[in-house]
């Protein structure tokens, strides 16, 4: 007769010491090359946030909506992360010239000055300088499409800066000396 243990009554084995040797072990190893679960993300570190930026920044509300779908309270007022960005500027130069003489490829570039800060206004980093660069080829005789690209390229780069300011974000709740973290 089969019951809840199996085969007549006997009750299955257990790990053993063998068993719990071998996990702690596994475990120490992965512990001592650095090895750290992902589970942390910004939400959980930072419930609320806002975001301060000059008047030169023109995907802060990008930026906001995004802290928004990540599950943090963005607002006006106090908050436990404070985003502050600063000096955004385009940079455009030619990275290719053609048979003609004239610029065959631009370098497009979007840099922007990035400071967080803690709930007292005191700075977790300093600041720093972030970019995105991408090449617009500059195809003679399209006069209408050289816009439309460099257009769309733009919202990428300011896409790839809000996503790695929320990486930089998140990274920092992992980091030692994460708020909370006493």
């Amino acid at each position: 007769m089969s019951g809840r243990f199996g085969k007549a009554g006997k009750e299955p084995k257990g790990v053993g010491l063998a068993g719990v040797c071998a996990g702690l072990a596994l475990t120490l190893c992965v512990a001592a090359c650095g090895f750290q679960l992902r589970g942390v993300d910004i939400a959980t570190a930072y419930a609320t946030a806002r975001v301060e930026a000059d008047a030169s920044v023109d995907f802060a509300a990008d930026l906001r909506a995004a802290l928004r779908a990540a599950g943090v309270v963005v607002t006006t007022g106090d908050a436990a992360l404070v985003i502050r960005l600063a000096r955004q500027r385009v940079e455009r130069r030619p990275s290719a010239i053609g048979a003609d003489a004239r610029a065959a490829e631009h370098a497009l570039g979007l840099v922007v000055e990035v400071t967080y800060l803690g709930a007292d206004g005191a700075p977790l980093t300093p600041a720093r300088t972030i970019d995105a660069q991408r090449a617009a080829v500059q195809r003679r005789g399209n006069f209408l499409g050289g816009g439309t690209e460099e257009s769309l390229l733009a919202a990428e780069m300011r896409a790839e800066l809000t996503a790695r300011i929320l990486r930089a974000a998140a990274e920092l709740a992992r980091s030692p000396a994460a708020p909370g973290d006493g």
